[in-house]
C-alpha cells in the first residue's frame, strides 16, 4: 500500500496524514466499483456468477470503510 500512497500522494501534490482514512476511502471506492460492475452486468443481461460475486462484496467492504473511520475516532 506504500508505494499507492506514494504514487498518489506525487499526482495529487498533497500528502497524506492519515492512513486509515486512505485506506477507508480506498475501500469506499472498491465499494462503488463493485457495485456499477453488478449493475451493469445485471442491465445488459449478463449477470453471470462473477459480476454477482463481485457485487456481493458491496456490503463487506462499505462496512469495512466505517469500521476503519469509526476507529479513526478513538
Amino acid at each position: 500500500m506504500g508505494t499507492l500512497i506514494a504514487e498518489y500522494e506525487k499526482r495529487t501534490g498533497a500528502t497524506v496524514a492519515d492512513r486509515r482514512w486512505f485506506d477507508a476511502l480506498v475501500r469506499y471506492k472498491q465499494a462503488a466499483t463493485s457495485a456499477l460492475i453488478g449493475k451493469h452486468a445485471r442491465q445488459q443481461g449478463r449477470a453471470d456468477a462473477s459480476a454477482e460475486r463481485i457485487a456481493s462484496l458491496v456490503p463487506d467492504l462499505l462496512e469495512w470503510s466505517l469500521s476503519l473511520l469509526r476507529s479513526n475516532d478513538t
